[in-house]
């Protein structure tokens, strides 16, 4: 009996009768098939009373068929499966003995390939769910074959194999030819038609393709939100990158793709070849992973062009567009596809969505409307003013950073919020667009970071509006408010939080400090008393640092320091220090006097005084 392809003919090159070399040791019986002299095919011909061929004559070549072949440079045992279209799987192993190279030559008494030893090869050839527990048989190598990276080219054997020690045998030829990977990617034709602009992902999976489950899909802005970093990390590739992932999401769907040079190489329009798995590149080779559906590759070969890399003036991705073919675990079913990547500048201004809540317009205050699942502000909309919370702000001194801290209770509820202008450059009223985590921000990047009551999470595609910002005569800040669209967290998700921060800064502190005149030395002790007043423009704890210095001969100074602090409820008070000398004794007469005041609480203020000080006897 003989099975045939439909598909057979259209495939076969040259129909021919295959010899065995000389001093073979399989000789296989006339074939009544056309056999390929060339390309990937495995032949079958079983005797009847056979029990894995069952008496067939079986060919089964690539064009019905798909076969996959594993033979390291050195290795001892080669492998191939074979899947036929129809239904058919049949797998063939062949092994030296234990130790030794496969290699062209003729091995005789080989045992099961899993049975061998040091002095009998391995074979076994089963299929169609039949397959020997025991056998006995030979095979010749013909041909072996690798690329200069060690790849299998081309492998060329025949067999015998006789199952439990019967006298039928299964005799056959097993050929695979691979072609060196050439660069390069087509995308094989589809039902749909792929984008020639935008952001997109497009897939072609062939029939047996596990990532891409043998579908054709396409996902575009309009259905999907698209973003991109530099690797692992969220932070945007710039000029120079060498690797560059693309990830796009739906509330349940998710695919990223990871496109690489080599570790080391700046990304370049340009082909590769021989890519393996992006995150475990090694020197010289470039990297590929496309995944997702939960589905991706454990081991990966493939090519990839990059079609388009683009950057503006101020080394933002502009545009990335990168064609691949994706072959996992080995297999011949590969994923085809085409990703593309277009920025889409961000319109400036932040309006708040319609709430519940009526937003104030003056005072300080934290308002806050988070989008259903929104991870910071829990999906709710919040209030917090300084009736409820305790808020405080600061802007650093060259003006690019602020930062506000809102504290309900006894954390009760607790949220920072960080707004920045991109590095060296102060905070203005205006727009800020493509903000990221505000301690995180690199050259031309805004920053925006909210977090609080345990939660926090990457800042990306974010922007803020500076709405009012004014200053106190002396420079210090006097009024910020920021309106704010934030996202953060995992990329699977995109809910934003609004919200509006405003902090109103109380009048710039204001101190001042005298010193009376005549102070007093006591006639038996070693102590001076000196005074003076302290005011302020608003409650303060001033800090008095007051020193006292005495000439008393050519070679004799006396000199001592007291700290004293001073509670200021304004408009002034008065306050007085103990001076002990370091070096002998105050006596009565002239002394110079010194008062440095200092004072910090939400705001920093200093002054200082000098005068000289008649020194009395105080009885």
């Amino acid at each position: 009996m003989k099975l045939r392809s439909t598909a057979l003919f259209a495939a076969l090159l040259i129909t021919a009768i295959v010899a065995p070399p000389a001093g073979a040791a399989v000789v296989l019986p006339p074939p009544t098939l056309p056999l390929p002299t060339s390309g990937s095919f495995l032949y079958l011909n079983s005797q009847a009373g056979d029990f894995v061929g069952r008496g067939l004559e079986q060919l089964y070549t690539s064009a019905d068929s798909d076969l996959e072949a594993t033979l390291g440079q050195g290795p001892d045992e080669f492998h191939v499966s074979v899947w036929n279209h129809y239904g058919h799987f049949w797998h063939v192993s062949m092994a030296a003995t234990w130790g030794q190279a496969l290699a062209v030559g003729s091995y005789t008494g080989a045992v099961r390939t899993t049975s061998r030893t040091e002095t009998a090869p391995g074979l076994d050839v089963g299929g169609d769910l039949r397959g020997c527990n025991t056998l006995t048989g030979q095979f010749d190598v013909h041909e072996i074959v690798f690329s200069s990276f060690g790849e299998l080219l081309v492998f060329d054997a025949t067999f015998e194999q006789h199952c439990e020690g019967a006298t039928p045998a299964l005799f056959g030829r097993i050929r695979v030819e691979y072609a060196e990977p050439t660069p390069g990617v087509t995308l094989p034709p589809g039902n749909i038609s792929v984008p020639t602009s935008g952001s997109f992902l497009y897939l072609n999976s062939q029939p047996g393709d596990y990532v891409g489950a043998g579908r054709e899909w396409l996902y575009t802005s309009q259905d999907s939100a698209f973003g991109v970093a530099g690797g692992a990390s969220l932070v945007p590739p710039a000029p120079g990158a060498d690797f560059i992932r693309v990830w796009l999401y739906q509330p349940l769907v998710r695919w990223d793709i990871a496109i690489a040079a080599p570790p080391g190489e700046p990304l370049a329009a340009r082909s590769y070849i021989r890519a393996v798995r992006a995150w475990f590149r090694s020197a010289g080779q470039p990297g590929l992973d496309v995944g997702g559906d939960g589905r991706g590759c454990n081991d990966v070969k493939g090519k990839f062009d990059v079609d388009q890399l683009s950057f503006d003036a101020s080394g933002r991705l502009t545009v990335f567009q990168a064609t691949f073919e994706q072959h996992c675990e080995g297999h011949i079913p590969a994923l085809f596809g085409r990703i593309r990547y277009e920025y889409v500048p961000t319109t400036p201004g932040v309006t708040l969505p319609q709430g519940s809540i009526a937003v104030p317009t003056s005072g300080s205050f934290l308002y806050m409307n988070s989008e259903p699942n929104e991870y910071i502000g829990h999906g709710i909309e919040q209030l917090f003013t300084s009736a409820d919370s305790t808020i405080t702000g600061s802007l650093t001194e060259a003006g690019g950073y602020f930062h506000a801290f809102v504290l309900q209770g006894n954390y009760v509820h607790w949220f920072n919020v960080d707004v920045a202008a991109p590095p060296g450059q102060p905070l203005a009223q205006t727009s800020y667009v493509d903000a990221v985590t505000a301690p995180q921000r690199l050259t031309g990047q805004a920053g925006l970071y909210v977090w609080g009551d345990g939660r926090a999470g990457d800042v990306r595609d974010s922007k803020f509006d500076i709405d009012e910002l004014l200053f106190w005569p002396n420079g210090e800040l006097k009024v910020l408010q920021a309106t704010f669209e934030m996202r953060s967290g995992s990329p699977m998700f995109s809910p934003a939080l609004f919200g509006r921060i405003r902090y109103e800064a109380p009048p710039p502190l204001e101190i001042a400090v005298t010193l009376s005149a005549e102070g007093s030395v006591p006639s038996k002790t070693i102590v001076a008393t000196i005074s003076g007043t302290a005011s302020c423009s608003r409650a303060a704890a001033i800090d008095l640092n007051v020193t006292l210095s005495q000439v008393q001969s050519k070679r004799v100074t006396v000199t001592g320091t007291s700290v004293v602090q001073v509670a200021c409820t304004g408009p002034s008070v008065a306050w007085s220090a103990d001076i002990w000398g370091d070096v002998g004794a105050f006596k009565a007469g002239s002394a110079t006097a010194t008062v440095n005041a200092s004072v910090c609480d939400t705001q920093c203020a200093s002054a200082s005084a000098t005068r000289t000080v008649k020194l009395n006897i105080r009885k």
